[in-house]
């Protein structure tokens, strides 16, 4: 029989005789109530403890989901105030596009047309709150205010050699690998890399494996090659 929980979120179903795990049907539930808008930001969620008691699961199932939803992004925890959805996520309107849940079809979900942050683990958009801006901007006038002639040339094929070498020292230092700045390739993002990746180990016709859902951009590359 399907179990629900009462509280201050959505009702849940959870389903026993599922060959899906508990937790998963958890995580899968809450995860869909808060990309919905079914759970509103900063909403206190219940208790481990709590919430368990209500779907009459152990605890270890809801502080499981709860654990890998923080990992993803989608709850945060805080020291004396419980776990809650953070502010700032770019809830996706599925009624008013017309789109899907994530991971049905092959495209990426369609977003409301509303001006929202972005969501976590979205491809190209770092965590725009912790960039340090002004930090930034005093490095750039610094490079700018001292840059010679060379800074505004084509430069070398593989990258800022001052880059690459410092990125070698980076590599020998920290992660123990062998490397020289001449083994090193600065790209101007991750899609200039997969290309050229593909370009390298792959030729017309091969066979590639990838995961789905997954980064649009590395199947497009993929398809290209």
């Amino acid at each position: 029989m399907p179990r629900r929980p009462q509280g201050n979120i959505p009702l849940l179903e959870l389903d026993a005789e599922s060959a899906v795990p508990l937790y998963r049907q958890l995580v899968e539930a809450l995860r869909q109530a808060i990309l919905t808008g079914r759970l509103a930001e900063q909403t206190r969620l219940p208790s481990t403890r709590s919430l368990a008691q209500d779907l009459a699961v152990s605890r270890s199932t809801v502080v499981t989901a709860y654990e890998q939803l923080i990992s993803e992004g989608y709850l945060l925890s805080r020291s004396g105030s419980g776990t809650v959805v953070p502010a700032g996520l770019a809830l996706l309107d599925f009624e008013s596009t017309g789109g899907s849940p994530p991971g049905a079809g092959t495209g990426p979900p369609r977003a409301s047309t509303a001006a929202r942050p972005p969501a976590p683990f979205r491809p190209g958009i770092p965590a725009l709150d912790e960039f340090a801006s002004s930090a930034f901007g005093r490095i750039m006038r610094r490079v700018f205010g001292s840059a010679g002639p060379e800074l505004f040339t084509a430069g070398a094929p593989q990258g800022d050699t001052m880059l690459r070498e410092c990125i070698a020292r980076h590599l020998r230092g920290s992660r123990k690998v062998r490397c020289s700045p001449e083994d090193i390739i600065v790209t101007s993002g991750a899609q200039e890399a997969l290309s050229l990746a593909f370009d390298v180990v792959t030729v017309v016709g091969d066979e590639v494996w990838m995961e789905n859902p997954g980064y649009s951009g590395a199947r497009a590359a993929a398809e290209v090659t």
